[in-house]
């Protein structure tokens, strides 16, 4: 078993621009042979490589490599709260709200201005800021890194790195003129040696580290007995009345902000033998009624000792713990009582000896018990006499943390079994120091035929490439030094991947319908072959394979765009494959609903049945005027793009409006001859080339005297954006008409 590694447990994430990488050994012949003297556990050391290779080049005497440095300033309700400097060991403490100032301080080696920068910013799980922009002009107008209004809106540890390149010209084999000052050593690819490829290297990054909490709601509380505050009355304790045995706990707490209500509370109360016990019944209450403070509150001595805890709707804990005093008299004889000194609450039941007659008694105190020592002097004398018929003593006793000699207990967390290329989280976070006070220093991991993808320092993410039964091991370390180690054995599956088939857009004829493979799953690091992705569509009933209408070809696409030329059903099936080479499918029915044709109709100025009359108007040149309405619709929804209104003039009143000459108007206004009887027009006038335009209302003037007859000839419009317009003809657009 090698030795623990030692670093902080807020280091529990590399942050960097560059490709993350499991630490593993390389062979050398991965390395350019004149870097291999500068390699450095597995991996070439930047830092290394520069002084003992890079400065030593030819003409590179002036060669000097920039600092990297930034500061932070915690800033709440624009007031600052905490700052520190990168690399100097400080752990800042937020809230959640506070805004973060980060300033980039950092200076120049021998170029003159600034090229590129490696920024970033952790949550020990994501990177939830990162930036690679740090520029500046010939005038010296620098951009990137200085970054004013960070809001910290979740707890936990933050980490921030930073590293910066200067415009060196000098010969550095295509590496960059980098920074290597900082404190925090990350393992990267290196893109230099003009090798044409990366290979493993060190890297050095300047590390700040904000530590962020909830905010706390004010916790409070009121003990009222007989309808007086007792709360803390050690001075001026309560008699206790017999005929009245009950206590009121009233909740004075307040959220830190309105946006941040209290949503539990917890009430407990001072057993004396084994400490704090919720009360019963009194789960989120803000006032809590004791009926008996002895029954009610069984083992918890004269003085009643109580704690609020309270929790925020964010997440903020705090308590509060108040007691009340009271004073029991006998009306003869004595009691005593056993205390912790400090807190002044009871460790064992009071000794009671009531009816007792004058004389001389003697007590001796109770042991004491584990880490604490009696600090009153022991046996006492107690004198009852007709001045003092009843007497009250108390032995006192002090406590002290116990020895921190335990060693810590380790707990890991892994799945029992897991997929070969999935990402397993080996946790070790809920480890724990045995010490009062104590903490987890140190995490280490191994694991047998895994790699590494990230370490968070008390938890790991690796994964597995091949099947097999592994073990997982974790020691950790306390403050002290001491250890504790857990092994568990994990069985890793083949990588059976999951077709998932996802169809979106309007299932009717015509319409654009999306197939997708998108939500199919497979292990991380084998993921979905996309060029092995195939598709099948077959006609179920009611179209035909004709009728499917799609570009290009079914395989090696992860989603393609399908037009069904006919309703009907049509299963789609699905067949994905994994770079592991697994395969699995999946099938899926659809349904094409019909595009159902608009129902072309006309509304008339008058009611159902009552003929429509017009008269000659002297006042507009003698024309009477006609308003025909356009009342048309879609059954299905769709939009009626295009409306012309017909009519015709019964010329010879002789009611037969077939033989008579049609018009029409595209506009609603201007009327023109169709050049055709009633059957023609029927039959051939195409309103797909003529109208433009959907109009709402038709009006005509006539002079002519006699009858007229009027129908209306409308068609749907099929979006661009919902069809795919190379497989529509003239045909699939709806229409209909109101003639007879």
């Amino acid at each position: 078993m090698s030795s623990i590694n030692k670093k902080k447990l807020v280091a529990i994430m590399l942050c960097l621009a560059v490709t993350l990488s499991s630490i593993t050994k390389v062979n050398a012949g991965e390395i350019p042979g004149r870097y291999s003297k500068y390699v450095v556990d597995g991996r070439v050391d930047y830092k290394v490589l520069y002084e003992e290779y890079f400065q030593e080049l030819d003409g590179n005497e002036a060669l000097e490599a920039p600092t990297s440095s930034f500061t932070i300033s915690v800033k709440r309700n624009g007031e600052e709260v905490e700052s520190g400097t990168s690399d100097s060991g400080a752990i800042l403490e937020a809230k959640v709200g506070d805004t973060l100032i980060i300033e980039n301080t950092s200076t120049k080696g021998n170029g003159n201005r600034w090229s590129k920068c490696d920024f970033q910013i952790s949550d020990g799980t994501n990177i939830i800021y990162s930036s690679t922009l740090l520029r500046e002009t010939n005038d010296g107008i620098e951009s990137g890194i200085n970054l004013d209004s960070i809001p910290m809106n979740t707890s936990g540890t933050y980490n921030i790195y930073l590293n910066v390149m200067d415009n060196s010209t000098l010969n550095t084999e295509g590496w960059g003129n980098w920074a290597y000052n900082g404190t925090h050593r990350a393992a990267g690819t290196n893109p230099g040696g003009g090798t044409g490829s990366d290979f493993p290297g060190w890297w050095y990054y300047s590390k700040l580290t904000v530590e962020v909490s909830y905010n706390k709601p004010n916790v409070d509380f009121s003990i009222e007995y007989q309808g007086d505050d007792i709360t803390d009355n050690k001075t001026s304790p309560a008699t206790i009345d017999p005929g009245d045995m009950s206590l009121v706990l009233e909740d004075c707490s307040t959220p830190f902000s309105p946006t941040e209500p209290i949503t539990a509370r917890k009430w407990s109360y001072w057993d004396v033998s084994s400490g704090w016990k919720e009360i019963s019944g009194s789960a989120n209450k803000t006032t809590v009624n004791i009926s008996n403070m002895d029954s009610s509150l069984p083992g918890s001595g004269i003085n009643k000792a109580f704690k609020l805890e309270v929790t925020s709707a964010t997440g903020g804990e705090d308590y509060a713990e108040h007691t009340a005093y009271f004073k029991k008299v006998l009306a003869s004889g004595y009691i005593i009582y056993y205390r912790d000194i400090d807190t002044d609450r009871d460790i064992y039941p009071a000794k009671e000896m009531p009816g007792l007659g004058f004389g001389t008694y003697t007590e001796s105190a109770k042991p004491a018990p584990a880490n604490s020592k009696l600090v009153t002097p022991s046996p006492v004398t107690i004198v009852l006499n007709a001045d003092h018929p009843f007497v009250e003593f108390v032995f006192y006793y002090k406590f002290t943390a116990p020895s921190a000699n335990n060693p810590p207990t380790a707990i890991l967390e892994t799945p029992d079994e897991v997929m070969a290329g999935a990402v397993v989280k080996a946790d070790g976070s809920k480890s724990w120091s045995n010490n009062p006070g104590g903490y987890i220093a140190d995490y280490y991991f191994e694991y047998e035929g895994a790699n590494l993808e990230k370490d968070n320092g008390s938890d790991v993410r690796i994964w597995y490439p091949n099947v097999g039964t592994y073990e997982i091991y974790l020691e950790v370390e306390d403050e002290n030094g001491k250890h504790d180690s857990m092994e568990n054995e994990i069985e890793v599956t083949p990588p059976i991947p999951t077709a998932v088939i996802t169809v979106t857009g309007k299932l009717k004829e015509n319409r654009k319908v999306t197939i997708s493979s998108s939500g199919s799953k497979s292990p991380k690091y084998y993921p979905i072959d996309a060029a092995n992705t195939t598709w099948a569509i077959t006609p179920v009933s009611g179209g035909t394979a004709a009728d499917i209408k799609y570009s290009g070809s079914l395989t090696g696409v992860e989603s393609k765009d399908i037009l069904f030329k006919k309703a009907g059903t049509y299963r789609i099936n699905l067949t994905v494959r994994n770079t592991y080479g697994r395969t699995a499918s999946a099938s899926q029915t659809i349904t094409i609903a019909p595009d159902l044709p608009p129902v072309a109709k006309i509304q008339l100025p008058t009611p159902a049945g009552v003929s429509y009359k017009t008269y000659r108007d002297p006042d507009d040149s003698n024309y009477a005027t006609f308003e025909i309405f356009n009342d048309s619709y879609s059954p299905d929804g769709d939009t009626i793009n295009k409306a012309v209104g017909l009519y015709c003039y019964d010329s010879d009143n002789d009611g037969d409006y077939k033989d008579e000459q049609w018009y029409y108007s595209k506009d609603g206004i201007t009327w023109q001859s169709t050049g055709m009887n009633y059957a023609n027009t029927v039959s051939s006038f195409n309103i797909y080339n003529i109208a433009a335009a959907n109009p709402a209302k038709f009006t005509l003037k006539t002079k002519a005297v006699g009858r007229y007859h009027f129908a209306i000839r409308v068609m749907e419009t099929i979006p661009a954006a919902d069809t795919i317009l190379e497989f529509l003809t003239e045909n699939d657009y709806r229409r209909d008409d109101d003639f007879n």
